[in-house]
């Protein structure tokens, strides 16, 4: 959560872990790449700051994050679909179509 303290702006881990992937994050990009960058956020905030997050945990607590109506059953099968293709590497046209 971010917050404002004596006009200071003040971020917690999370957030600021998120602001590393989010700006990395390119969805033009082919599934199999687009998550890796995604990883790469996570990395680069792990050497910023000596954390060890696991990066791949990190981009679904972000896309969760980022997406917060994906707990519904349909964008939970979505988000299913999309860690698969990344895992088989399907490109993203391939299951974004049906």
């Amino acid at each position: 959560m971010v917050k404002v303290k004596d006009g200071e702006v003040y971020m917690s881990d999370e957030d600021e872990l998120y602001w590393f992937i989010d700006a990395l994050n390119d969805d033009d990009m082919p599934d199999g790449a687009w998550w890796a960058l995604l990883e790469e956020g996570a990395k680069n905030f792990n050497n910023e700051y000596g954390t060890d997050y696991d990066p791949f945990e990190c981009v679904h607590g972000y896309l969760r994050a980022k997406h917060p109506e994906s707990e519904n059953a349909q964008h939970a099968e979505e988000d299913k679909k999309a860690e698969a293709a990344y895992l088989d590497g399907v490109p993203h046209e391939q299951f974004d179509e049906g």
